[in-house]
């Protein structure tokens, strides 16, 4: 009975190991085809902090942040590529170019 439930146990994990595995595959590819839609890259890297306000990070439906930071656009620009305090550089996106990014940045303005 032991050796059962030992081997069921093993079965279970060996399952579930290959499915987080899967998962974080399929997460990380390097389709670039989908970094061409700034709404994607938001979802990809951005919407962890930036709809939850982790890291006191801005909220995307604050408006009145986004409409007073748009006053200055190579600033949003500047801190979304090198980053500033908690903020990483590219939002982690390290497979998108400075152009993509800036794209994330007005498409998160006009939201």
């Amino acid at each position: 009975m032991r050796i059962a439930v030992h081997k069921a146990l093993a079965a279970i994990t060996v399952r579930a190991f290959l499915s987080a595995l899967i998962l974080c595959v399929s997460a990380c590819s390097n389709d670039t085809a989908n970094l061409n839609d700034p709404a994607v890259i938001y979802g990809d890297y951005c919407f962890a902090c930036h709809d939850t306000g982790a890291i006191n990070a801005p909220l995307l439906s604050d408006q009145a942040f986004w409409k007073n930071a748009s006053s200055d656009m190579p600033r949003l620009y500047q801190v979304t590529i090198n980053g500033y305090q908690a903020m990483p550089a590219k939002g982690t996106c390290v497979t998108c170019s400075d152009e993509q990014l800036k794209q994330v940045v007005d498409w998160m303005v006009a939201q």
